[in-house]
């Protein structure tokens, strides 16, 4: 496939021009939930109304996914941040996890060598009476085309592109090579010393 995003930077284990971490650093680990949304919005918001800002924030997200509402939250605060933020995907980053990886700041986005990376379309689940679950189904197409709109921007592709590569109807599975490949980060970094 070829490379859709002018976001891309390099696939290099021996980057020296880019350090992983370069000022505060935020650990995003475990479920996305409105909890963990929360206290990293607080954590933004904060280093964006101190007197003497640092020059970059860093994300270091290892996280299978959650609640797409509080991942949304994440995101929207992300945007508003006058500092820009470096995310870092280690271990696993999947769903929710990844949308939020995603959207770092331009040439920002991070993987490690060994980060498994998963993207899939939402899973919603509702009961009530009949009109309720009619009016639901609104939610839900707002929620797909909320997540479409979101990977067009991080990655410059095709809906097409999208559905073909990212959000087909089962989940997709990928290593970091593939998903620099298809725009989703800006670096492949071994973080290793050795």
């Amino acid at each position: 496939m070829e490379k859709s995003s002018n976001r891309i930077t390099s696939v290099d284990s021996d980057l020296d021009d880019h350090d992983i971490v370069d000022g505060p650093v935020y650990l995003l680990f475990g479920d996305i939930d409105t909890d963990s949304a929360k206290s990293l919005v607080a954590w933004i918001l904060n280093q964006n109304m101190q007197q003497e800002r640092c020059s970059m924030l860093n994300l270091f997200i290892c996280s299978s996914g959650g609640e797409l509402g509080a991942a949304f939250a994440i995101i929207d605060i992300m945007n508003t941040s006058n500092i820009p933020i470096r995310t870092v995907g280690l271990g696993q980053i999947a769903s929710a996890g990844l949308m939020i990886f995603m959207n770092g700041s331009d040439g920002e986005r991070i993987l490690t060598p060994y980060t498994s990376i998963m993207s899939h379309r939402f899973s919603a689940g509702s009961e009530g009476k009949f009109h309720e679950l009619v009016a639901m189904q609104k939610e839900f197409e707002l929620t797909h085309e909320r997540m479409f709109e979101h990977y067009r921007r991080c990655t410059q592709m095709s809906d097409e592109k999208i559905e073909q590569y990212l959000l087909p109807a089962q989940d997709v599975y990928m290593n970091a090579g593939l998903a620099y490949e298809l725009g989703l980060c800006d670096v492949v970094k071994d973080v290793s010393k050795r």
